[in-house]
């Protein structure tokens, strides 16, 4: 007895095609380059572009791609601080080399104190408001 898969619906195939057009967005420099990549007119694509549909498959595509972004810098962080980190001490190192590797250190390190004292001030700020919210 074999098995058949079941046959995508017209909504399937639909979700499927947008995906791939915002896969090619993502990637083209072109609305008309992404459309030809997809396999869809310039004319499909702007209509789609319109749509209420696409644009939430868009962002969920678009959020999807950049939280695996995110992992993969996020496994690489180490790495590449260790790197600059042994090129800055390296009394080897061009001056200019090591002064760079200091200075990205530097700036990742101000970014990374930023988002977190921003992270906590959000937070504040919802404990707060839910305090309020329940003593009314």
């Amino acid at each position: 007895m074999s098995h058949r898969e079941p046959k995508p619906t017209r909504k399937e195939r639909r979700h499927a095609q947008f995906v791939a057009f915002v896969n090619h967005l993502l990637a083209s420099p072109t609305v008309t380059e992404a459309a030809a990549r997809t396999g869809i007119s310039s004319r499909t694509a702007t209509r789609w572009l319109h749509s209420a549909e696409f644009a939430r498959v868009y962002r969920e595509t678009r959020e999807a791609t950049l939280a695996n972004v995110a992992s993969m810098l996020r496994a690489s962080a180490v790495t590449a601080v260790e790197r600059l980190a042994a090129v800055a001490r390296n009394p080897e190192s061009p001056d200019t080399a090591a002064v760079q590797a200091a200075r990205s250190i530097l700036d990742s390190l101000l970014r990374v104190v930023e988002t977190q004292e921003l992270e906590q001030r959000i937070e504040r700020l919802e404990q707060a408001t839910a305090r309020e919210e329940q003593a009314r």
